[in-house]
């Protein structure tokens, strides 16, 4: 992460730019003796990341959003075209569906279609693979990765972290294909102005995040137009001047209307709004919304990425451009944003780092050749070698925590291809498939809609899922709040007419509820497996039902474990938690005793267990809830 000594050095006054270096070529491979050198040592480090990116990236599908992404697509083959009302729920079918990923869902789909669950394993992979070629292509290209390895590293590391198939991996990719076509719009304008439009399309047709892309290509314009002004005072560089403004004035205004091209349409406006309401009401429940500062890893990432941007900025303080620091803002917003803003800042932060370091050797080139003395020579090697102390150990960790996948969960980080273990609830949704209840369902929390629309869509629509900008955000508040509300659930099944209940097995406070309404005795357990629970209220509409599936809670064991000897455990753990929330520890009590001892060789189980522990010492009635699994 060192910055070499081989930068371009000038007698010229500042502001004053040799004519030579007007307009260099970032992505030029064009080099001098000494300056661009590249050892061997930094070749296997280079390796060394490849192979640890391509590897770490490799995680088992959860039943985190990527299963109504799919029942989406499914949807839009079959009906022709790609909703745009909220389809899955009965309780707003016709509210507008302000999350559109038309484009995501139909990779999505496809691959699952030809390759089902691997398939969708290794395209996450392969997301993760492409956006840092391209990423590193803008920055200078894979030579320049080898000589800043150890600044590179840390893109991986910030990959390694976000361990979900969601479209922001698609939206990453594509802007840096969006920067790619600003290079290319340098050199042929035309070309170049027709693929930041298309890149702009896929965008709006990817993520709500398109308005990032959007500000880019404006902030691309007022770049142009500051060049043009500033003609090199003030340090601003001169490189762009020639760029035809008032053909990129069009390409912003056809970017700007190819957001129409969604199937939203006009609607489109809304969609950051309702995005901001999201990151507003939302922060406490969505994991993904949290600040970046809960997450170590996250924090240290972060603080090494701002000295590289400081630095990046020092170094080029003679040569800076405002577009560049219209794009250091937008990934400081997206990172003050929520903790999923993090693979964006880190790789704007390396990438501009690393662009801005080779647009100076390559301005240094143009100026003359420099003589490389034997002391400049064993100093670089010294750097090369310096580095290696970081990218390989950071490399290796990786690799052994992926390997060995110590921070093991339900909902997070399962390591390989295929789908996860422990959190599908395959018996359950079998059993609903065959056996559905009659009338409407409340499902609780709005995580389990996950499942319920893969699976169960169009046999029966479900309360809510977690398409956040999908519902009116009252609504979305008020089932929030009836997590810890027993009276305001109970308004929500009147009002909406529910007949019969999901809850999440995971969640203390919906196990509560659960062991609650069978004890009033206007509810009945049909269902259990240690992910979900299904209840059914007694009606003169429900009594032939109850009849031939009704099961008595205090005799009836948790059954459907999975297979997996790692995820089993924690599977026991949730069910001991239901037969403590049923008032019979005494059932518990045994599989604790097993736990317990399973934990003491198991890093992850002893975790889990405290927090168990944590969780049974509390007083029920005043427990937090927590936190929702990660969601768009």
């Amino acid at each position: 992460m060192h910055a070499d000594d081989d930068d371009a050095t000038s007698s010229q006054p500042e502001g004053e730019i040799p004519k030579a270096a007007h307009r260099p070529s970032p992505n030029s491979q064009s080099t001098t003796a000494g300056r661009a050198q590249v050892y061997p040592i930094q070749w296997l480090l280079l390796g060394m990341c490849l192979f640890t990116l391509a590897v770490t990236n490799v995680m088992k599908i959860h039943t985190v959003d990527v299963p109504w992404h799919l029942a989406t697509a499914r949807l839009a083959w079959e009906q022709g075209y790609f909703p745009a009302t909220n389809s899955f729920s009965y309780t707003f079918p016709e509210y507008p569906l302000y999350q559109q990923y038309p484009l995501f869902q139909s990779v999505l789909f496809t691959v699952y279609q030809w390759a089902s669950w691997e398939g969708l394993s290794l395209l996450m992979s392969a997301y993760w693979f492409g956006s840092f070629l391209i990423w590193s292509a803008w920055g200078g290209g894979l030579r320049q990765v080898a000589r800043l390895n150890a600044a590179w590293v840390l893109v991986i590391y910030a990959f390694f972290l976000r361990d979900h198939l969601r479209p922001e991996l698609q939206t990453l990719l594509l802007l840096g294909c969006l920067l790619l076509a600003m290079d290319l719009f340098r050199k042929r304008p035309w070309l170049g102005g027709c693929a930041i439009v298309f890149v702009q399309w896929c965008l709006a047709n990817t993520h709500q995040m398109f308005t990032v892309g959007l500000a880019l290509i404006v902030s691309f314009l007022i770049h142009a137009v500051m060049v043009r002004l500033f003609q090199g005072r003030l340090g601003v560089s001169r490189e762009d001047e020639k760029l035809p403004l008032l053909y990129l004035s069009a390409v912003v205004v056809a970017a700007g209307l190819a957001c129409f091209l969604t199937p939203l349409g006009t609607e489109v406006i809304g969609v950051p709004l309702k995005t901001m309401g999201s990151l507003t009401h939302h922060r406490e429940e969505v994991q993904e919304f949290a600040p970046f500062y809960t997450s170590l890893p996250a924090t240290i990432l972060v603080t090494l990425s701002t000295l590289l941007l400081a630095l990046h900025f020092l170094l080029t303080r003679k040569r800076w451009q405002p577009f560049e620091v219209a794009l250091a803002l937008l990934g400081i917003v997206l990172i003050l944003g929520a903790i999923r803003g993090l693979p964006f800042y880190v790789v704007i932060c390396v990438a501009l780092f690393s662009r801005g370091r080779f647009r100076l050797q390559q301005i240094a080139a143009e100026q003359g050749p420099e003589q490389t003395t034997p002391h400049i020579q064993v100093q670089q090697e010294r750097r090369a070698f310096a580095q290696s102390l970081f990218t390989l150990p950071l490399c290796l960790m990786l690799l052994m925590a992926w390997w060995l996948s110590p921070e093991k969960s339900l909902w997070t980080g399962q390591r390989g291809w295929g789908r996860s273990a422990g959190d599908w609830p395959d018996t359950t949704m079998a059993f609903l498939k065959e056996s559905p209840p009659p009338g409407k369902m409340l499902n609780m929390s709005w995580f389990a809609g996950n499942a319920l629309i893969w699976e169960g869509y169009p046999q029966f629509q479900v309360y809510v899922d977690p398409r956040l900008e999908a519902y009116p955000r009252d609504f979305l508040v008020k089932t929030i709040d009836a997590r810890k509300d027993e009276a305001l659930l109970q308004e929500l099944v009147e009002r909406f007419d529910c007949s019969w209940f999901v809850g999440e097995m995971r969640l203390p406070e919906v196990r509560r509820h659960g062991v609650r309404l069978l004890e009033s005795g206007e509810w009945k357990l049909v269902q259990i497996d240690p992910i979900f629970f299904v209840l059914v209220e007694q009606r003169s509409e429900t009594e032939d039902y109850l009849e031939a599936h009704g099961l008595d809670p205090s005799t009836h064991e948790v059954a459907s474990y999975t297979p997996d000897p790692e995820m089993r455990p924690l599977q026991e753990l949730i069910v001991a938690g239901w037969y403590q929330s049923l008032g019979q520890p005494e059932r518990a009590k045994p599989i604790l005793e097993k736990i317990e001892q399973l934990a003491e060789t198991k890093p992850y189980l002893q975790k889990a267990f405290k927090s168990f522990q944590r969780e049974s010492s509390l007083d029920k009635e005043a427990k937090a809830p927590l936190p929702e699994p990660e969601n768009d």
